[in-house]
């Protein structure tokens, strides 16, 4: 537990700090004291806020003049990419999927649309950051139910009709 931060786990498995609404990422070790982590901003936005956080997980020090506003995040163990039989990578969350809606940027990141929004006619949609690490916003209000997926043997999913 961080003193007064929280550590979440992205889709990707990559780990990152939340501290007062804005999310940071490893940058590297500090000499015998613990760990500094900058902004997820840093190279999109060149933000050049930080935190540092000793070994015993207290942040220690901080600069958190940001040049941008906080994202909305949403967080949710129910994220993962899935590869369908047919070479296909899906973004599933909460149970619906969304495919990758031809790099179209969007709010600092990549808009990732329903995958029945030509079938359902659906609005909903994801941004992913640009490293495809980090869930910045979320439309889930879907037209129709979840789609059912059958893991197989290799690991590939296929679509349960």
């Amino acid at each position: 537990m961080f003193l007064q931060g929280q550590m979440v786990e992205t889709p990707n498995g990559v780990k990152h700090l939340i501290y007062k609404g804005y999310a940071y990422t490893k940058n590297n070790k500090l000499k015998n004291m613990g760990t500094r982590y900058a902004c997820c901003s840093r190279l999109s936005k060149n933000c050049l806020a930080y935190v540092h956080v000793s070994k015993d997980n207290v942040i220690i020090k901080s600069n958190t003049k940001h040049n941008h506003k906080p994202p909305n995040y949403f967080f949710s163990k129910e994220a993962q990419f899935i590869n369908l039989l047919n070479g296909t990578t899906l973004l599933m969350v909460n149970g619906y999927t969304f495919h990758k809606n031809a790099g179209v940027q969007y709010s600092g990141g990549i808009r990732w649309q329903c995958s029945s929004k030509s079938s359902q006619r659906c609005k909903a949609f994801v941004v992913l950051s640009h490293d495809e690490e980090t869930l910045l916003r979320l439309r889930e209000h879907h037209s129709h139910e979840p789609p059912k997926y059958k893991s197989t043997s290799t690991g590939m999913h296929v679509k349960i009709y």
